[in-house]
């Protein structure tokens, strides 16, 4: 299975028209809003010592917050423009970035070969997906 081309242009063109300031994107908001308090939901049953998976990462900043809290981050992304933002804005070198479909169950199982088990981390990827990609993508989660 693939995303449409459609839907793969939209995201590059997104990014790639999106500047790296801080808050550019709608949804780039400021770790204390988001990822601080997901962390404390699941960092009870999570195992902070196994790497933590930010799907949908766009330009990183919640990848690199979630890098302060767990032995690994690695931010993933569709399109190849905001992987670009994200290594960008990671100075610090905190996190890893790569670009990953996910519902290239191929490209899924060959990440977890490579890292092992997971945490998975994941705010908005399922409900901006496509309709018929949306089980490809909660599998996705299920490999991790």
């Amino acid at each position: 299975m693939d995303v449409s081309q459609g839907y793969r242009e939209s995201w590059e063109g997104f990014w790639s028209a999106t500047s790296d300031a801080p808050g550019e994107a709608i949804w780039d908001s400021d770790p204390s809003l988001t990822s601080v308090p997901d962390s404390e939901l699941l960092l009870p049953y999570a195992d902070a010592s196994l790497p933590v998976v930010d799907l949908g990462c766009g330009n990183g900043t919640q990848t690199r917050y979630l890098a302060t809290c767990f032995a690994r981050a690695i931010g993933v992304d569709l399109s190849h423009a905001a992987i670009e933002h994200a290594r960008r804005a990671d100075t610090a070198g905190v996190a890893e970035f790569a670009q990953l479909n996910l519902v290239d169950g191929e490209a899924v199982r060959a990440l977890h070969e490579r890292i092992g088990d997971t945490n998975v981390y994941m705010r908005a990827v399922i409900h901006q997906s496509e309709p018929p990609a949306r089980p490809a993508v909660a599998a996705a989660v299920a490999t991790l």
